[in-house]
């Protein structure tokens, strides 16, 4: 009975240690992918979770998917934190980096989830087209980085390619969105702002503490403006009237666009200048329509499959260029 005990704890610990090593075997691979690669998954995540949160809303309000979102992720990078044993940085490093979770997840998710509530996922695609340019203009003048002239250019190109895959439901831009525009904008500040916060730190710890930090500073904020709102309002979320598909999807889209989306970020921001990878993510919009068109059964334009063609255009050429490159 003692030797089958001994047996089945040595199996457990070889069979614990195996899916340890594969995780770790994982991880190492992932951080060692190609530059254009981390950039470009990045972005897949991001957008292929659009959709999924588009289906969660349907039955929560976004408040709700946002606490879900980031709780189920915390927990993904958190497990893999333990299972790695990712070391943790100086007490000073984690305020600054728990901090700069108010900018992106925080601020920049509340302000945009809000904000398309109010304006049409067109409007706020469009506004989102400016991430890139304003990221390449702070970068310039905040870390100094030297931006070329081709660089410029490629951008200007993909936000008109991003425009053309958002421009089906142009027609429907009122005025009653404008408060809804502004707060996307907004977002989308905050959102540059995330990037080049973030880029001294990527420096001094790993990107995957990082992002847990982060977001849990995040999910303070999201959990203590749902509460006020519930207080506001005089009601309480019914438990018993949560639709379990819809509850699934903001688990899983927490996990692939809040933890892995953005730990792909941020390796990315450290083997890449921030203006690089900010471009990359013109790509989002593209993932997001095309499963949109398989998930919801959303049909593509001719100006929107050009719109994508553009893009996929211009981050091939994005990747030949020296500053991608080194």
């Amino acid at each position: 009975m003692t030797q089958l005990v001994e047996s089945t704890v040595k199996s457990n610990e070889k069979y614990s240690f195996r899916n340890q090593r594969t995780l770790a075997t994982l991880l190492t691979k992932l951080s060692n992918f190609p530059k254009f690669g981390l950039a470009v998954l990045c972005a897949a995540c991001f957008g292929v979770t659009v959709a999924m949160t588009k289906q969660s809303l349907s039955h929560l309000s976004p408040l709700v998917v946002l606490v879900i979102q980031s709780i189920s992720s915390i927990i993904f990078l958190w497990s893999v934190i333990l299972y790695q044993r990712v070391e943790l940085p100086k007490r000073s490093v984690v305020w600054r980096a728990s901090l700069v979770g108010l900018l992106e997840p925080g601020l920049s998710y509340i302000l945009g989830t809000v904000g398309l509530n109010l304006t049409t996922a067109s409007n706020a695609t469009l506004i989102s087209v400016s991430e890139p340019i304003i990221t390449i203009a702070l970068a310039a003048v905040l870390l100094k980085e030297k931006i070329s002239s081709p660089l410029i250019n490629l951008g200007l190109v993909a936000c008109v390619g991003v425009g053309m895959v958002a421009s089906p439901s142009l027609t429907h831009i009122t005025l009653n969105s404008l408060t809804g525009d502004i707060l996307v904008l907004f977002g989308v500040l905050c959102a540059s702002l995330y990037a080049i916060v973030s880029r001294p730190l990527v420096k001094q710890a790993a990107p995957l503490v990082l992002v847990a930090l982060q977001q849990s500073f995040a999910l303070v904020l999201f959990v203590l403006i749902l509460g006020i709102s519930q207080f506001l309002d005089h009601s309480t979320i019914s438990f018993v009237q949560i639709h379990f598909y819809s509850l699934f999807l903001a688990i899983i889209s927490g996990i692939i666009g809040q933890g892995v989306a953005f730990w792909l970020y941020l390796l990315a921001l450290r083997t890449s200048g921030v203006s690089v990878t900010s471009l990359y993510l013109t790509l989002i919009p593209l993932f997001g329509v095309a499963t949109a068109y398989v998930t919801l059964g959303e049909r593509l334009s001719l100006i929107q499959t050009l719109g994508g063609g553009l893009i996929l255009i211009v981050v091939l050429f994005i990747s030949q260029l020296p500053e991608a490159k080194h």
